[in-house]
Order: C-alpha cells, then sequence, then structure tokens
C-alpha cells in the first residue's frame, strides 16, 4: 500500500479527462481493502466522480494469474444489489465496490469508467 495519496493514471472520453488516485492508508477500510479515487476534470475543474474500494486486493493486477484466467475478485463486477454484503458467494473474495458521487449515481457512463479503472490498475 502507499503512504500518500498516488497518481495512478488517467483515461478520456471526449473533452472529459478522468484521474485515479490510490488514496492513503488512512483512506483504506479497516480490512486492509484498497480505495481508490476518480476525479473527472471536464474543462470546469476537477471534481470527484466515485470511490472505488478493491476488496483484499491481490498485489498482482487483475488479470496478471500465470494461467491467464481472469482474477475472481478484481474482474467481477460490483454488485447493484443494495442488500448485498459483498460476499454473497461463499468461498469467493467479495466483490469490488464503487461509490459514486452526486450526479454520477446511475449515469450511463458508469460502467464504462469501471472498466477504465480497471484498465489503470492493470498497468
Amino acid at each position: 500500500m502507499v503512504d500518500e495519496d498516488a497518481y495512478l493514471g488517467e483515461f478520456r472520453r471526449g473533452p472529459a479527462i478522468f484521474t485515479v488516485f490510490a488514496l492513503d492508508k488512512t483512506h483504506n477500510t479497516h480490512n486492509g481493502n484498497r480505495r481508490i479515487r476518480v476525479d473527472c476534470n471536464d474543462g470546469n475543474g476537477p471534481s470527484e466522480v466515485c470511490t472505488f474500494t478493491l476488496n483484499n486486493a491481490p498485489d498482482t493486477a487483475p488479470g496478471d494469474a500465470s494461467d491467464g484466467a481472469p482474477d475472481s475478485a478484481s474482474d467481477r463486477a460490483p454488485s447493484n444489489n443494495p442488500n448485498s454484503t459483498g460476499n454473497d458467494n461463499a468461498g469467493e473474495a467479495p466483490a469490488d465496490t464503487t461509490q459514486w458521487h452526486g450526479a454520477w449515481q446511475g449515469d450511463e457512463w458508469c460502467s464504462w469508467i469501471e472498466a477504465e479503472i480497471r484498465k489503470v490498475l492493470a498497468q
């Protein structure tokens, strides 16, 4: 884990620039899950899009398994079930979660943004 907020990368869609940061240890969850923040600058200055939590993320990037198989925890889509505890599949690691900020909640770009976050994290 990093000791302070760290720039991880960025991605674009049209004029919008999305920047991905790893939050410092004080922002990580009590069980050691990594938290990632995404900001968007669409020409009006940066604003928070979401916070992405990697639940018990392995030290390797998603998809880095030697057999080429997807990483089960970090390649799964977050649960859309509002009653989900994140541990609905006994014996499996809980799915990653995303907390959307403001107007981003339910936006048509949400699934695309999550996919782009994963690409940045895999680099």
